[in-house]
């Protein structure tokens, strides 16, 4: 863990030319949550103040009022979505593009004795396949991953300003999550190394075999590197499959620990509703923001594929 520590802080004077549109774009997703935030409670506001009591239509918090401030919250929040998105894009391209002249140069004042140690395949992955893996870690991962903990951070103190009790039923099943994502990523990192050190290996076999393929049929060996390339392919087939398959067994799982905390809260606020300590519109805004928090929670849980991949990446170059 330490190494890839080591590793990923070995890539941050990569982001010192690009820290003004880092700073800028972490002030838009700020910005964005707090447009994102404010949907909910302005609807929470409207049912609770004028649809259930009926009460007159008047005044600067009139519904035209608050209607305006809705659209003009998901209009503000779509914009600089857009503007963030071009961007971090932008950002993430800059960096690659310095990332590769560095490994490029890496490579050309390497040792005799270091380049011998390495395929020309396994070079050619560093430089091309494994720098690409980091695209989706600067381009993505990178701003996404505090949007996703500031909106996280934000609907928490929304929910216990607004109610902390429904908040605390509404969060019963957090540790249910946090059980799957520990159960989850251990194996998650696990198969990614185990990936990459194969992609390394199968596009070194093709460098050496390819140029190398007269030695191959004068010596008579097709048959035995077809059987080396095929062990090789196997392996990277089931490793490739196991990796699709605990990615796609992520989001189901987190999207039914939704459907229970939306089910458990609507179950409690029903019966407080009933009793006349709890507004329709309070249990409509907790309904809203228990889903904007799972949210979060799904893309911190395909993130950390992402950001595994680039660990790996990240130590290999």
């Amino acid at each position: 863990m330490m190494n890839n520590r080591k590793g990923l802080m070995r890539l941050m004077p990569f982001l010192r030319p690009q820290l003004k549109t880092l700073i800028l774009c972490l002030s838009m997703v700020l910005l964005v949550n707090a447009a994102e935030l404010a949907k909910p409670y302005i609807l929470e506001i409207v049912i609770d103040r004028y649809l259930t009591p009926m009460r007159p239509d008047h005044g600067l918090d009139a519904v035209w009022v608050l209607a305006l401030a809705y659209m003009g919250c998901v209009a503000m929040s779509s914009l600089l979505n857009v503007t963030e998105s071009v961007l971090v894009n932008r950002m993430g391209q800059s960096i690659l593009m310095d990332v590769r002249k560095k490994v490029f140069n890496h490579i050309q004042h390497m040792s005799m004795k270091t380049l011998a140690h390495f395929s020309s395949g396994r070079l050619v992955t560093r430089a091309t396949n494994d720098v690409e893996t980091l695209n989706e870690l600067f381009s993505d991962v990178l701003v996404n991953l505090f949007k996703d903990i500031f909106m996280l951070i934000g609907i928490v103190v929304m929910m216990l300003v607004m109610n902390w009790r429904l908040a605390l039923v509404a969060f019963a099943v957090v540790p249910l999550i946090a059980l799957i994502t520990i159960l989850v990523r251990g194996k998650l990192r696990r198969n990614f190394v185990k990936l990459k050190a194969l992609t390394g290996r199968i596009n070194g076999f093709f460098a050496e075999n390819m140029s190398g393929m007269r030695i191959v049929q004068i010596f008579r060996k097709e048959k035995e590197k077809h059987d080396e390339f095929d062990e090789l392919n196997v392996g990277y087939f089931h490793a490739a499959r196991t990796q699709v398959r605990m990615n796609s067994l992520m989001r189901p799982l987190v999207e039914v620990v939704n459907q229970l905390g939306i089910a458990i809260m609507v179950w409690y606020g029903c019966r407080h509703i009933g009793l006349g300590t709890l507004e329709i519109g309070m249990l409509y805004a907790f309904t809203n923001y228990i889903k904007q928090f799972f949210e979060p929670i799904n893309d911190l849980a395909e993130k950390y594929t992402t950001i595994s991949s680039a660990v790996v990446s990240t130590d290999r170059i």
